[in-house]
């Protein structure tokens, strides 16, 4: 049992740690038809974030959903429904900073 107790000790101090792996970055855009994308080399670039949130990198081939995937095809398939709808749409990344694929996305506020 007291082996057991250690054990746990230590799986649960390792859980606790932060770890800057686990930080994101997330745009809330009111209507998403106000997004400009272009479709190339099986990705959809999402070409003006930064007109919604400044911190997000400029024009253009920052951040996609990669179609090979078939996250980024559910990706794609949610977006178009928010656009085509003009209703809001969160997009998530790891890093705000680099250029990568849309890491999440959905109406979360």
């Amino acid at each position: 049992m007291k082996k057991f107790v250690i054990k746990l000790g230590a799986v649960l101090s390792v859980l606790c740690l932060t770890s800057p792996a686990m930080a994101f970055s997330t745009v809330q855009i009111s209507d998403a038809s106000q997004i400009k994308f272009l479709i190339s080399d099986n990705k959809v670039f999402l070409r003006n974030l930064d007109q919604f949130d400044s911190n997000w990198l400029g024009c253009c081939y920052n951040y996609w959903f990669d179609l090979t995937t078939e996250t980024g095809k559910s990706h794609y398939a949610y977006f178009l429904l928010r656009y085509a709808s003009g209703e809001s749409i969160d997009l998530i990344v790891n890093d705000v900073a680099q250029p990568s694929a849309i890491t999440a996305l959905g109406s979360f506020m």
